[in-house]
């Protein structure tokens, strides 16, 4: 908990998929991220494997997020 669990002081980063992210997780984030917009001060990282993210790629999912 108190690796996940943050209480006070500002967000730096944002860590999910540990240990893979998989592609229906890649759809409904991509779902969640349109029209978002990530604070530029936080960093927010996916963690998954080279096919997921090809596979997230090719279905459209990565745009929306990224534009977070």
């Amino acid at each position: 908990d108190e690796l996940s669990t943050r209480h006070d002081g500002p967000l730096a980063a944002v860590s999910i998929g540990t240990p893979h992210f998989s592609a229906a997780e890649f759809a409904e984030l991509a779902s969640l991220a349109a029209g978002l917009e990530i604070h530029p001060e936080v960093s927010f990282y996916v963690n998954t494997s080279r096919e997921i993210i090809a596979a997230a790629a090719v279905a459209g999912h990565l745009d929306p997020i990224r534009r977070a």
